[in-house]
């Protein structure tokens, strides 16, 4: 039925009909990690060249990283992650594949 109608009409519907596009599954400042087997398992890793397991990136899934910005891509909803405590740049990652975790006590410098 929405299917047909003109914007004009659309514009007299109820807003409980629409569904956003995008709804932020982190937020600014939350603390994040890697899910482990959706990170395996995205283009990300596989665009790396990593071999398969690399160890060099253990970090994303056992450390803790900061949310620093929040964005919509053409490929989807991204989260700029910063880890605590490990000399690395902050890296653009899917929401879908972070976990919310605990919060923890530190300082950015």
């Amino acid at each position: 039925m929405l299917l047909n109608l003109q914007p004009p009409q659309l514009l007299s519907l109820p807003r409980s009909l629409f569904i956003p596009l995008f709804l932020w599954a982190v937020k600014k400042g939350q603390i994040v990690r890697v899910e482990k087997e959706k990170y395996l398992n995205s283009v990300n890793y596989l665009s790396v060249g990593h071999p398969p397991y690399y160890k060099g990136l253990d970090y994303i899934y056992e450390d803790r990283g900061e949310v620093l910005d929040l964005r919509i891509f053409e490929t989807g909803e991204y989260a700029l992650v910063a880890w605590v405590g490990v000399p690395t740049a902050p890296a653009w990652l899917p929401t879908e594949m972070l976990i919310k975790s605990e919060k923890l006590n530190y300082e950015r410098l």
